[in-house]
This record gives C-alpha cells, structure tokens and sequence, in this order.
C-alpha cells in the first residue's frame, strides 16, 4: 500500500560545506496504520521516505503517482532515503512470510547481491536465537541459477535450492541476474530456537540489503524479531535395525509439533516422528521439529 506525507519541517541547523550534522525527525504515525497490527498482535511493516528540499511548504500532499517517481529517484539522489522496518511477533506464526521486494533498478540486465548485515546496536549474533530462512520466488530463483548460484554462509538443499537458510549476519547470495526492470518477491521467516528454554523477553535486529555490482546499496530491509519466554524443546533422535531397515525416532518433545529428516546433503527425506531407511542409507542424519504453537524449531542429530 501507498501512504501519504505524515509531516514537513525546517532542518533549522547550518552546516559548513563538507560538513555533517544528524537530525532527528520524531514521527507519529496515523493510528490507521498501526492500530490493526497492534490490536491482532501481527507483524507490522513500515517504509518512510525523507527527502531534503530547497524551500518551505512549498507542496501540496504527495500524491501516489509522484510519490512512486521519487522511489525511482531514490538511488540516483542524495536528497532522498528511505527506510523500511518489518517487525515480527514470535507468537503470530501465521504471518511470519515477510515479503522483501528484490528489483533491477536499471532497464538492462544487472548483478545484484542480498546481503544480511549485522545491526550496530546488536551486542550478540541473533542467528544464535533465531533461525533466518529465505524462500525465492521462480524468477529470483532461476536469476540466482543464471549467475551461477554463488553465496556464503547459506544452508539448503541441491534437490530444492528455493528454500535457503542465512547462517549468520554476514551471509550472502551473490550474482542475481536481474533482467531489466525486473521486480520480484523474496520470502523471509524468523523463527525461534528452541533447544535452550527462553527466559525472557528479547528483541534481535537485523538487516538485509540489495547491492548492486559495485557494492552499493540499491534497497533493504530492517527485521526486528521480538521473541517472549518459553521452556525448551529439545528433541532426541534414535533408531533400531528392523527387517534390513533403519527405524529413526524423534523423542523427548512434549508439545505438537511437526517433524522434519534431512540426511547429510540437507535434501529433506521424511516426515513424522518416526521415519523407516533402507539399510545402506546408512550415514548422518538431522532432526528439525517445528512447534505448532509458535513455529519454534529445535534440532538433534543422529
């Protein structure tokens, strides 16, 4: 959805040439835009635009169609910035598939990178509280193929490289190769590690931005995760030889839950809490349990 302006003011300060001062501009929302996703408790998810001009109220309202020619202006310009904030309640699972829009800012075909950034006022890495995933859609998916699937720090599987795990706040996907003008949707879930109970109240920041070929930031994203206590859950695995069979069971989880068997390769090979192997399918594999209740997840290996 398009917004409005919320509000003009004076800057009020000087500067000398090639200085620089920070101003802070307090802005209130309209209850209309925040009064929904606080009464249902979902996830919330804002973009403000500034842009510093020459003269004083000296415009009417923005209206949607100029407000989308200043976004097109926004990376060739240092007068305008944007910020965009999505914040994610851990007890609304069912809105916790976060768009994030990935978009070729030229009308050529261009690389561009996703890039998870750590945030300056973070003094612990959040990927050690939660789990971070992407789901590409198939136009994103087929420009990260076209650019030769390059990246660090990611977690997915050959057999369905859509669904990508970001592994810490410096994990990369390089190389997209966007055709021009081309714009589509990135899908991104926060959940909550479980394995070690939760004792209180937590809120973890990260940000995830597009850059272009040469290293700028063209887009992005800020995450704010905030997560409430909860005791542990963390499963065991074993298994028993059964008829030439490997009989894998799930353990020691006393809430409803789904349960997920992934072998070495991350290639996803059951469902259930208990899964039935050939037995040369002998090797490492990993339990992922993801609660009903709240989409947290835990592991175990066996």
């Amino acid at each position: 959805k398009y917004g409005n302006e919320l509000h003009q003011s004076g800057i009020g300060i000087n500067t000398k040439a090639g200085e620089s001062k920070i101003l802070e501009m307090p802005t209130i929302l309209y209850d209309e835009i925040t009064k929904e996703a606080l009464e249902t408790g979902k996830n919330l998810h804002i973009c403000i635009l500034a842009r510093i001009k020459d003269t004083y109220w000296d415009s009417p309202l923005i209206t949607i169609d100029s407000l989308k020619k200043i976004i097109d202006k926004k990376s060739q310009s240092k007068k305008i910035v944007q910020k965009n904030l999505t914040i994610i309640n851990d007890n609304d699972i069912s809105t916790n598939n976060v768009p994030v829009l990935v978009r070729n800012m030229t009308s050529n075909t261009a690389n561009y990178d996703i890039v998870v950034l750590p945030d300056k006022n973070s003094t612990t890495s959040v990927f050690d509280k939660i789990e971070v995933s992407m789901q590409l859609s198939n136009p994103i998916l087929n420009a990260w193929k076209a650019g030769g699937m390059k990246g660090s720090n990611l977690s997915y599987s050959t057999a369905n490289p859509q669904v990508i795990r970001l592994l810490n706040t410096d994990s990369k996907l390089n190389n997209l190769k966007l055709t021009g003008s081309q714009v589509d949707d990135v899908l991104f879930t926060c959940r909550v590690l479980a394995n070690t109970a939760v004792t209180q109240n937590d809120t973890l920041r990260f940000h995830v931005a597009q850059a272009d070929e040469n290293g700028n930031y063209v887009g992005g994203e800020a995450f704010e995760v905030r997560i409430t206590p909860r005791p542990a859950m963390a499963p065991t695995a074993s298994y028993k030889i059964d008829n030439g069979n490997y009989t894998l069971t799930a353990g020691n989880v006393h809430e409803n839950a789904k349960y997920e068997w992934y072998d070495a390769s991350n290639n996803l090979v059951g469902h259930g809490n208990n899964i039935s192997l050939p037995i040369e399918k002998f090797g490492q594999y990993k339990l992922r349990v993801i609660s009903n209740k709240d989409g947290a997840v835990s592991y175990a290996n066996i």
